[in-house]
């Protein structure tokens, strides 16, 4: 809806909220943009993960990956990808991406780079060999430069519509939305279980969608067991896991840092032991708490 100025618009918002049938009504925050991968001269990882069919347990794990677009990964790992999502920018929320939007001639997207992080903490859990199969939804348009709480709210929907029962939330900002995380409940009592990037910055405030409960708040770690010094302390951090992974992409290595990344570690560790014991990923949740869980403190 548009509204010829302020003014209408807040008398919408007043009338909209006398309304009892009207879930909610709340500014739409905006989120803080990714980390673009750094080019390095590292060796980037060797890939050597093989598909399987799915289990017949109904349980078959699908990453739903809410981030930017995600480009080519080469063909010994697109077969693990599905058909992108878009829920902002131009076009239909089932269109694919388009390639300008992938990509750039000599830059990898964020959600690129989170996608083989993922699939890093993936073969490493599964021994190479998993059915397991990721879905990108893009939630930053074709800038890639800056999303919403609307917007990721979208793109957490149709990831889970779309059969997503692991979400990756390598993203975070201030914005406290009841629309979010209503629908974040509803859907771990569907049996999805959610992982959230704690944010960037050294403080203990909560950064959302992290530390709503449901949500596994990930911190990144700088080695040996300690905190990176840019990573968010609060008490809402459930994990720990390495900020920082090396990717390969249109023949060079990148590195990305950040909780964004530790998030996709989790996420990718979470996939690998739900495919591994052919079980549902809730039943993982314990295993992550009790190798990767901190205590942090700070207050929300």
């Amino acid at each position: 809806m548009q509204f010829q100025d302020e003014a209408a618009a807040q008398a919408a918002q007043s009338c909209l909220s006398g309304n009892p049938d009207v879930l909610a009504v709340e500014s739409n925050y905006s989120m803080e943009p990714p980390d673009l991968p750094v080019g390095v001269g590292n060796a980037s990882p060797q890939f050597n993960l093989t598909p399987r069919p799915g289990d017949d347990n109904n349980c078959q794990v699908i990453v739903g990956l809410v981030d930017t677009s995600v480009g080519d990964l080469g063909s010994s790992l697109d077969q693990f990808l599905m058909k992108p999502l878009s829920v902002a920018g131009d076009g239909s929320a089932n269109a694919p991406a388009p390639s300008s939007d992938a990509t750039s001639a000599d830059q990898i997207t964020h959600g690129t780079a989170m996608a083989e992080t993922i699939l890093q903490g993936l073969q490493a859990n599964t021994g190479g060999n998993t059915s397991v199969k990721i879905l990108p939804v893009n939630v930053y348009g074709s800038s890639g430069e800056s999303t919403s709480t609307f917007d990721v709210t979208s793109g957490i929907y149709q990831a889970v519509n779309a059969g997503a029962n692991v979400i990756n939330l390598s993203l975070a900002g201030s914005g406290d939305s009841t629309v979010m995380h209503n629908l974040i409940q509803q859907a771990t009592k569907q049996g999805v279980i959610f992982f959230g990037a704690a944010g960037n910055t050294p403080v203990t405030t909560p950064e959302y969608p992290a530390a709503y409960p449901e949500v596994q708040a990930v911190t990144a770690s700088a080695g040996q067991g300690q905190i990176a010094d840019y990573a968010n302390r609060g008490s809402f951090v459930d994990l720990m896991l390495p900020g920082t992974s090396i990717v390969p992409f249109d023949g060079q290595s990148w590195a990305v840092s950040g909780t964004s990344t530790a998030t996709a570690y989790a996420t990718g560790i979470a996939a690998g032991l739900a495919d591994s014991s052919h079980n549902c990923p809730t039943t993982v949740i314990p295993t992550l708490q009790k190798k990767f869980g901190v205590s942090l403190g700070g207050s929300q």
